[in-house]
């Protein structure tokens, strides 16, 4: 399922991409993302709220998601 995205999120501007995992969840996936901007983070999270979630036949509970700002380095 992530994978048939690559295209959607290569095209709203993800720069980067990491795929965690708790070592004692094999159900649970953390999915963190870059942007090349918050506008565009803000409106892929629209795009996962109205097109991808409500799609999903792999989905176990609510998806959470959050646009974050790296306040230091």
């Amino acid at each position: 399922s992530f994978r048939r995205f690559a295209p959607s999120r290569k095209a709203a501007g993800v720069i980067d991409e990491h795929l965690w995992q708790p070592v004692n969840d094999p159900h649970y996936v953390i999915i963190d993302l870059a942007f090349e901007s918050r506008r565009a983070a803000v409106r892929f999270e629209v795009f996962l709220r109205e097109q991808v979630w409500p799609s999903s036949q792999v989905l176990i509970g609510t998806p959470k998601v959050g646009v974050l700002t790296e306040f230091l380095r």
